[in-house]
Formats: C-alpha cells, sequence, structure tokens
C-alpha cells in the first residue's frame, strides 16, 4: 500500500510537470489552473515546495524517471546502494549534482 501512494506521487510530479510544460493542449487558461492545483494539492507539501523551487530556478524537465542508476539530467552515476534501496520503497531521489527529482520504480514483478 505505502508503495502504490509513492508510485502515485511519482506519476503525479510526472503530471505536475506535463501540465507546466504544456499548459494549453486544447484546454483553456482556467481549466488548466484548476487541473494543476488539484495536481500540486496531490502531493506531499515538501514534496511539492522542492518541485516548484527547482521550477524556479532551473531549466526544464524538472523531474525524471530514473534509468540505469545514473540521472538521465547530469549523467552523473548514483551510489547503487541508494538506487536499490530507493526503487526498492518506489520512492523519489534527488539528485546531489543537478537536484533534478529522480523516481525510483520498483523493477516489475518477474523481471
Amino acid at each position: 500500500m505505502e508503495t502504490q501512494s509513492r508510485r502515485v506521487t511519482g506519476h503525479g510530479l510526472l503530471a505536475l510537470q506535463e501540465l507546466d510544460l504544456h499548459p494549453r493542449k486544447g484546454r483553456g487558461r482556467s481549466t488548466v489552473e484548476k487541473q494543476r492545483s488539484a495536481q500540486a494539492a496531490s502531493l506531499p507539501r515538501t514534496l511539492l515546495q522542492r518541485y516548484e523551487r527547482l521550477r524556479a530556478q532551473a531549466q526544464p524537465p524538472w523531474v525524471y524517471r530514473l534509468a540505469d542508476g545514473a540521472c538521465p539530467c547530469c549523467r552523473v552515476k548514483l551510489p547503487l546502494q541508494q538506487v536499490e534501496n530507493a526503487r526498492g520503497r518506489g520512492e523519489i531521489i534527488v539528485c546531489d549534482y543537478c537536484s533534478r527529482l529522480l523516481i525510483a520504480e520498483p523493477p516489475l514483478m518477474g523481471a
């Protein structure tokens, strides 16, 4: 149950980023603002604050899916133990080098 909630948080971050990067896509401004507000409200406060700070200070994208144990933005390899621990719990990692938010999804069952 807890891993599911963390997975939802990761997807919520990606959805928020999508709204920030592509706000229109056939939707009215008020609709997008409502969707963004609802998406932001679904995230833990500290995570949302970190995202908003990163959004104000850095070029997009701000959120990535962790791939191959390295940050897709700066390509810095993360410590293997940190990656494995985060994947096992479906956590979000903050890259120590570029501060991007990295979604560490657990491996698929049977993979």
